[in-house]
Formats: C-alpha cells, sequence, structure tokens
C-alpha cells in the first residue's frame, strides 16, 4: 500500500510539473505574439504632409496638436477642426488621404477613416511618380523618416536627373504632394532640388516651422 501510494504521488507530482511547464510555454507564447502586435501596431505607417496645426491627436493625457511631418502609427485617432483640411501619405504605397473636419478620423494600417464626419478623399499615385518612404529607428529607440534622419551611417540611394523630373508633381499639384516630392528628394540624397522644394513650399506656409527649417 505504502509503494503503491508513493508512486500514485510521484505520478501526481510528475503531471502537476508537466502541466506547469505547458502554461508557461503558453504564456510566453502569448506575450511573444502581444509583443509583436505591440510593435506593428506602434510602427509608423502614415506621415503628415500638409495642415499641420489644425488637428489634434487623442493620446492618454489629453490631446496635443499634430505637426507636418509627423509619422503617424496605426491606431491613432484625429480630431479635426472645422473647415480645417489634414492630408497623410501613406509610406508604403504612397496613397495620399485627405480630410476636412470638423470629425474624428483614425489610422489604420493601409487607410484613412472618418469615425465622425465625411470620407476622406482619396488620391491614388500617378504609375512611374508613387512616392514611397522608408523610416528607420534613431539611437535612442525612436522612429523617424529616414529622409530626416541626423544619422548618415547607411549610404542613401541616389537618384538621376531623369527620375528626379519624372517624379516631379505638374505645377498646379497640391501643395501636399510637393511636400512629399522633396521627402522624396532627400531621401534620395538630391539635397539642393529637394532644398529648392522646401523653398518653393515655405511660400506658401511661411508659418509651419516644420517646413521652414527644412527650407534652410
Amino acid at each position: 500500500m505504502r509503494v503503491d501510494h508513493l508512486a500514485t504521488n510521484v505520478a501526481n507530482v510528475g503531471a502537476t510539473a508537466w502541466q506547469r511547464k505547458r502554461w508557461v510555454t503558453w504564456l510566453a507564447t502569448g506575450l511573444l505574439l502581444a509583443c509583436g502586435a505591440w510593435q506593428a501596431r506602434a510602427q509608423p505607417v502614415a506621415v503628415v504632409i500638409d495642415g499641420g496645426g489644425v488637428a489634434r491627436v487623442f493620446a492618454t493625457s489629453g490631446t496635443r496638436t499634430v505637426e507636418t511631418l509627423e509619422l503617424l502609427n496605426a491606431g491613432t485617432r484625429l480630431q479635426v477642426d472645422s473647415v480645417a483640411q489634414i492630408v497623410v501619405l501613406y509610406l508604403l504605397t504612397g496613397v495620399e488621404f485627405s480630410f476636412t473636419g470638423p470629425g474624428v478620423i483614425e489610422v489604420r494600417s493601409s487607410q484613412l477613416v472618418a469615425l465622425s464626419g465625411n470620407p476622406p478623399t482619396v488620391r491614388l499615385p500617378t504609375a512611374g511618380k508613387e512616392i514611397r518612404l522608408r523610416t528607420q529607428r534613431t539611437a535612442q529607440g525612436g522612429v523617424v523618416l529616414r529622409s530626416l534622419s541626423a544619422d548618415t551611417s547607411e549610404p542613401a540611394a541616389q537618384a538621376g536627373s531623369v527620375e528626379v523630373d519624372s517624379r516631379r508633381p505638374s505645377a498646379d499639384a497640391p501643395l501636399a504632394s510637393w511636400v512629399a516630392y522633396a521627402l522624396w528628394l532627400e531621401e534620395m540624397n538630391a539635397s539642393v532640388e529637394a532644398r529648392a522644394v522646401w523653398q518653393r513650399i515655405a511660400v506658401e506656409r511661411p508659418m509651419d516651422k516644420a517646413i521652414a527649417k527644412r527650407a534652410l
């Protein structure tokens, strides 16, 4: 009887240890999946290319004003003032979304969605003129547009004069398209051409500090 009882206790201990190990494995897997989902959500998907100062982003501490050239993560919600307009460019697709307030919009992974107000206007890129931008992490762990990063350790791509001219917006193109073009020029290491475009943009947006900084 004692031997049987001892064997039963050993079996129970073994089963408990196996259950604990299985539970720990499930927990670790769940944490990894949650971290991956959080990182994907925290990754910027769009950038404000016009309308800085007219929208406010909802945050845990309240709201704050969104600036031109600010990166937007998926899940970000913005409140846009009446009659004001904000334009965002999706980094991977080059698709522009324009929203005129009043209303609240949410940045989704591949599109801008109106939670209140009129739906945003979509502007698809012209074939051969797509503006797709890349991001990179800073030494402090933040994420910035590669074209606006002070870190030049990674060689920048070079754009030929033909490519620069082919991607140039038309003279009557919206200002937002010129902002996107200037960002692309900087990413292509065409700094002289980019500065000239920023200076042109600054004439139309003289009070925008982010643009004025790029035009120097």
